[in-house]
């Protein structure tokens, strides 16, 4: 974005981190995720610490379509830790 006032409501770099202390966040995130790798989220952990990350064994990009029930299980159990 060219403009600065813009770029700062677009870049949750701070804002992200700000609002994961506030409300209950879960990351899940495919092991074998070909579009965004599993290496990415291990970087985007330390930029979000209050964030819970849940790495799905044996599914790829779409959690909710490869392991449904598992997706389901996670959700869940945040909705009953808060």
């Amino acid at each position: 974005l060219q403009s600065d006032v813009m770029r700062s409501n677009f870049d949750m770099r701070v804002s992200l981190p700000e609002l994961t202390k506030h409300i209950q966040t879960v990351s899940v995130w495919g092991q074998e995720d070909q579009m965004a790798p599993p290496h990415v989220g291990k970087k985007l952990e330390a930029l979000l610490p209050d964030v819970k990350w849940e790495y799905v064994a044996g599914a790829g990009h779409q959690v909710q379509t490869d392991h449904p029930e598992r997706l389901a299980q996670i959700i869940t159990e945040l909705a009953k830790s808060g």
